[in-house]
């Protein structure tokens, strides 16, 4: 079955191949430890946020400790359902630190959500955009968007409706930089194409996207105007996306691309295909391993998962003149300055810096301008 793209299938595909599309469409069983932490937090705040719009009121943290309670048990015990999916459970620890994310933040905020905020949606439009369901043949984008609400500026004479999509995050690194994301972007306008229906007397204008870090409490926002022509620049984009989109065969599946990827895929377990775990693939994956090792080790970029490349600190080839300079001019025999380099560190710099500066200069200026920055590749599962 094809089910509309969505900013999640799309990165999907850009991190493992085609035929993880068609595992996910089959509902197949994901291995939820690559995202454990995250899909617990998740999952304890939409219920504490359902069980709020319940009572009609702000909930007690006595009354939030027992709902994440029975949703801890639920996750670590039975696993959860997603799009009608079973899946397995997660482990324990993971589990508790999404529980420690989702309550931190709820403490942050006051256990208190915004006016006529609604929990997960799961919205799609069709090329007209306009709301349709997932499988529609004509299916052009979907969205799951973790919380949605809509806002009234009481001050404004006009009483200006304002759509508001917020997405949790679980990254350190996760700030302003996912304002501008390809899931924000078509979270906002699916929402507001689904506005009829959602909120039937109200005539929004506006449309803000949040990113909410559930680790910092820190709350990232952009508002714009709904009939700002980006709105269509964005429409057009996404359409372009889903026409590039591969689509399933009619019979058949999509192209299995095993390799280096697999490792980091959510369906490795259940994958035909995968290179994850099988014992005669294992001298390829060996080779193909030591390949890139060879170039983390190397100063260019690599276009490769978990490659990672940031730049370091250490002294460079002059640092030793110019503190000897300071500390005792007569010295001026090269060796010296060559046992001196070898002996140098970016501390050790920093440190001698703030003994040997002048009256009136700055340590820091002077350590900075004796450290070079030069390339440090390297890999992680980040």
């Amino acid at each position: 079955m094809n089910s509309a793209p969505s900013s999640s299938m799309v990165r999907l595909l850009e991190e493992t191949c085609p035929r993880a599309l068609d595992l996910a469409e089959d509902g197949a069983p994901r291995d939820v430890r690559v995202f454990a932490a995250g899909t617990a937090a998740h999952a304890i705040l939409e219920d504490w946020h359902k069980a709020s719009i319940t009572a009609q009121r702000p909930l007690t943290q006595q009354e939030t400790g027992e709902i994440v309670a029975r949703t801890i048990a639920s996750l670590a015990i039975e696993g959860r359902t997603f799009r009608g999916n079973r899946e397995p459970a997660l482990p324990a620890d993971c589990v508790l630190e999404g529980a420690d994310l989702a309550q931190g933040y709820l403490r942050a905020v006051g256990y208190v959500l915004p006016i006529g905020a609604l929990p997960e949606h799961d919205l799609t439009v069709n090329h007209r955009w306009e709301p349709c369901r997932p499988d529609d043949p004509d299916a052009l984008w979907r969205a799951t968007v973790d919380r949605v609400a809509l806002t009234r500026d009481d001050e404004d004479e006009d009483g200006a409706d304002t759509i508001v999509v917020s997405d949790y995050k679980t990254a350190w690194s996760d700030r302003e930089n996912k304002i501008e994301s390809l899931q924000l972007r078509g979270q906002l306008l699916v929402v507001f194409a689904h506005a009829p229906d959602l909120w039937p007397e109200a005539y929004p204008t506006q449309g803000r996207r949040e990113i909410i870090n559930l680790r910092t409490f820190g709350t990232y926002a952009e508002t714009i105007d709904l009939a700002d022509p980006s709105l269509d620049d964005w429409r057009a984009q996404i359409a372009g996306i889903s026409a590039a989109f591969p689509r399933r065969p009619k019979a058949g599946q999509r192209d299995a691309l095993p390799g280096l990827h697999c490792a980091a895929c959510p369906y490795r377990n259940v994958c035909p295909a995968s290179r994850y775990g099988d014992a005669a693939s294992l001298s390829a994956q060996i080779e193909e391993l030591t390949d890139a090792l060879k170039t983390a080790k190397a100063d260019e970029p690599a276009a490769s998962p978990g490659y990672q490349q940031t730049a370091k600190r250490e002294p460079s080839p002059t640092a030793a003149i110019e503190l000897l300079a300071r500390a005792a001019p007569e010295l001026r025999d090269e060796r010296v300055n060559s046992l001196i380099n070898d002996l140098l560190n970016v501390t050790g710099i920093k440190r001698a810096a703030k003994r040997l500066a002048n009256p009136g200069e700055d340590p820091d200026a002077i350590a900075e301008a004796l450290l070079v920055s030069t390339p440090s590749a390297r890999w992680s599962a980040s």
